[in-house]
């Protein structure tokens, strides 16, 4: 009874607040013009967040310091973002000068808010592409070759052998001095040395040589105790690849 209560307030608070904002609760509609906010993001790049889906621009925090380290390293480069979602790393890059970007993402919603950030943004279309199909699939059949690829995959269904693939194929569009930008989500089952271990094999199953240049981790808004090393729960690397 007290779970139906609270989900009936829960109900009624938001129905309030939907009518406040001038939302069609039948139609699910909003007053573009009144209600949606330009915004700044990352303190660079302007987004248009969504009141129906509050804080989804796929401008994550955790990846703030990722972003702003991968930036520079962008230009004058052709640069591909796998898993691209919104395309933050892929406006990162074009912002930051790169030559060229690719952003894959098997999502219709993604690509559909990605077309609308790059729009905001004024990004010309003849320097980015994007690219509805699954990264898999898309390394598979893709022909060209890159000087930097951005790798930040959702958790997946088999974390080693998929990462493994995923890696391989994308060290494989990798032009030799290219630079691979890979960050995956930490848990019990898949810890940092893990995503080392799926860098190495990749490389030997490629001949070709991985340095690390740099560590990757989230970003200080998500400090984590001494005491508690699960909480650092994102890691990544900086790969240069010969």
């Amino acid at each position: 009874a007290l779970r139906v209560a609270l989900h009936h307030q829960h109900r009624v608070h938001d129905q309030v607040q939907r009518q406040a904002l001038a939302i069609d609760l039948h139609r699910g509609g909003v007053d573009q013009e009144r209600h949606v906010v330009v915004d700044d993001l990352d303190d660079r790049v302007a987004g248009r967040p969504s009141v129906l889906t509050g804080d989804r621009t796929g401008f994550y925090m955790e990846h703030r310091s990722t972003r702003a380290r991968m930036a520079p390293l962008c230009r004058e480069r052709d640069v591909l973002d796998l898993f691209s979602y919104s395309g933050a790393f892929s406006l990162y890059a074009l912002t930051s000068g790169a030559r060229s970007v690719v952003s894959v993402d098997s999502s219709a919603p993604a690509q559909a808010l990605m077309k609308k950030t790059m729009d905001l943004n004024r990004i010309k279309p003849f320097v980015w592409r994007q690219v509805k199909n699954d990264a898999s699939r898309f390394l598979a059949d893709e022909k060209e070759t890159y000087d930097l690829i951005v790798c930040d995959p959702p958790p997946l269904a088999r974390m080693h052998e998929d990462l493994f693939k995923i890696t391989t194929h994308s060290l494989e569009r990798l032009k030799a001095g290219g630079i691979l930008c890979i960050t995956t989500t930490l848990s019990q089952k898949f810890t940092e040395p893990d995503l080392l271990k799926v860098l190495n094999r990749a490389a030997l199953t490629l001949g070709r040589t991985a340095r690390i240049l740099e560590p990757l981790f989230q970003a200080p808004d998500y400090p984590c105790l001494s005491s508690h090393p699960q909480g650092r729960f994102l890691c990544g690397y900086l790969v240069h690849v010969e």
